[in-house]
């Protein structure tokens, strides 16, 4: 299958191992990334929201924990976004992750290896 829009796998992990994810295109990822930087510019101008700790908000293209990962956001020990950047083949790169019975970004199985 074949399809013009770039996907991404947003998978967040928490501190206890516990996962959530979706599959997203450009519009979700530039969310999540402005997010970011709004949330680390409010914390740096003594804005603090409850819901992130600005000392672990980390950001880096390629990976902090993991180098397959097209981007990884740390928000604070419960928000760590891994994302993924979902094939034409409607698979990803990772050690860690494997999509499965893919149907579109809302029918699939996240397998942890």
């Amino acid at each position: 299958m074949y399809r013009m829009e770039r996907l991404y796998l947003f998978v967040n992990e928490g501190s206890r191992g516990e996962i959530d994810h979706y599959i997203g295109d450009d519009k979700k990822l530039n969310e999540l990334l402005n997010d970011f930087f709004e949330f680390r510019n409010e914390s740096r101008n003594g804005i603090h929201f409850n819901m992130h700790d600005s000392d672990m908000m980390e950001l880096k293209f390629g990976g902090l924990s993991d180098v397959d990962c097209f981007c990884e956001v740390i928000f604070d020990e419960e928000d760590c976004f891994k994302i993924y950047i979902v094939d034409g083949k409607d698979e990803i790169k990772s050690d860690l992750y494997e999509i499965r019975n893919y149907e579109d970004r809302d029918n699939y199985e996240l397998k942890v290896k």
